[in-house]
């Protein structure tokens, strides 16, 4: 194996290539997440991108309830199975004041939170 180079420069080059895009989807991914949370607590009144305040947050409602749910299941043969959930479902509403212009708005979401219960 005298040419050993052959087999480990373009092995080297294309781990080197795959970290550049791997580094490069990293910083996307990123000033994209920090855009969309400037987006999410823009003023609808002078449209200044993330001077939403957040002033006071209340439970507006909750509920519990169970589900079915198709799950993969890799231990057996049988590629999906039924899988019982119980999920939280809570609503909140944000009362939000604007840092630029003092402008007061409302906005409402709900956060939902599931957990698998044993099956018999």
């Amino acid at each position: 194996m005298d040419n050993w180079g052959d087999f480990v420069y373009p092995l080297l080059l294309g781990f080197g290539l795959f970290g550049v895009v791997l580094a490069i989807g990293t910083v996307f991914a990123y000033f994209f997440l920090v855009w969309w949370s400037k987006d999410l607590t823009k003023c609808p009144e002078c449209g200044k991108r993330g001077a939403g305040e957040l002033v006071e947050s209340t439970e507006i409602g909750s509920r519990v309830y169970t589900e079915w749910r198709n799950v993969r299941d890799w231990s057996s043969f049988t590629p999906t199975r039924r899988q019982l959930f119980q999920v939280t479902e809570e609503t909140h509403r944000d009362r939000l004041k604007c840092e630029s212009c003092g402008h007061q708005w409302t906005r409402t979401a709900k956060q939902s939170q599931s957990e698998k219960l044993p099956t018999k």
